[in-house]
Order: C-alpha cells, then sequence, then structure tokens
C-alpha cells in the first residue's frame, strides 16, 4: 500500500493507494488491468492533491489581501446563524435582523469580489 499524506497549518489529506492482487478492487483483473487502474487511481489522487493545494493557496490569498472583510464576513455568517436559532420572532425583529444580515453578507462579499478585480 502506498500512502501519500500532505498537511498545511489548517488541513491535511491522506491519499491511499493499493495494487495488491487480492484487494478487492482487483478481484477479477488480470495484474495488467489491476496496474492500468492503480496508476488511474494514482493519477486521479494527485489531480485531488493539487487542487486541493491550489485551492488552500487561493483562499489563503484571498483572506491575506482582505483580512478585516473576511473577519467581517466571518462574523456575520455566525450572527446569522444565530438569529436563526433564537427562539420566537420577537415582534417580526427576529425576521428584520435576518433579512439585514443576510443583505449585509452579500455587500460584503460583493465588496471583496470588486475589490479582487480592481
Amino acid at each position: 500500500i502506498t500512502r501519500l499524506a500532505v498537511a498545511s497549518s489548517n488541513h491535511r489529506l491522506d491519499l491511499f493507494a493499493s495494487a495488491e492482487d487480492n484487494h478487492p478492487s482487483f478481484v477479477g483483473r488480470t495484474k495488467g488491468e489491476a496496474r492500468q487502474e492503480d496508476m488511474l487511481r494514482k493519477s486521479l489522487q494527485i489531480a485531488i492533491l493539487v487542487a486541493t493545494l491550489g485551492s488552500g493557496f487561493v483562499l489563503g490569498q484571498a483572506q491575506a489581501d482582505q483580512p478585516r472583510m473576511h473577519d467581517a464576513l466571518r462574523n456575520l455568517r455566525q450572527a446569522h446563524v444565530d438569529l436563526l436559532a433564537a427562539s420566537d420572532d420577537k415582534g417580526s425583529h427576529k425576521l428584520k435582523a435576518i433579512r439585514h444580515v443576510e443583505a449585509a453578507i452579500a455587500q460584503v462579499e460583493a465588496g471583496i469580489r470588486f475589490d479582487r478585480r480592481h
């Protein structure tokens, strides 16, 4: 069994591959077919690894260039969760607050997108 482990400050990714003849995924296949499937699996794992690392880099860059906007977005999303979990409607004020927070989230996201383009 081949094991590839990648770790970063926020993520850990373990990938496994096996070309053993008695492995369930290779039962009833010739050695050539098993090797071909093993190579395909390894290629897919490498593609997933590259995509994962690449998305982590892009996300890290996005947060690094606008840390306060991302902090605000995170806080607004938590406020949204808290409001949704709050009891009763408080004379329709809870619903209005939820709508305002949703609008604020949309505006912060729009601001982040705008800043990335300009």
